[in-house]
């Protein structure tokens, strides 16, 4: 229950932006996949692997968690959040399963 307490409140569809105006972890960071496995967490930021207590451009990861990562940088302790790209094909397999499940 700590950790939610000492969290910042935040919209998280908004970028991360810290009272000093300076950008956040987004905006020079990319969260593009996260590994959970027993005894081992990793994440892909910038197109590399890397594990919690790493460093990446200046900021130290702090905690891998299921679509988000926690950054220690300039401005303290921040959200990456994972970012879902999807092919264009994807996306309309999407589409179509979520259409076929609407018919009835």
């Amino acid at each position: 229950m700590e950790r939610w307490v000492t969290v910042p409140r935040r919209d998280p569809f908004q970028h991360f932006i810290a009272q000093d105006g300076y950008p956040g972890a987004g905006a020079y960071l990319t969260l593009s996949a996260v590994w959970r496995q027993t005894g081992s967490r990793l994440a892909v930021i910038n197109q590399k692997v890397v594990a919690e207590g790493d460093t990446i451009k200046d900021y130290r990861l702090e905690r891998i968690e299921g679509e988000r990562v926690w950054v220690h940088g300039p401005v303290g302790l921040e959200p990456l959040d994972l970012e879902l790209i999807l092919t264009e094909a994807a996306h309309q397999r999407k589409l179509t399963e979520w259409a076929t499940k609407q018919l009835p």
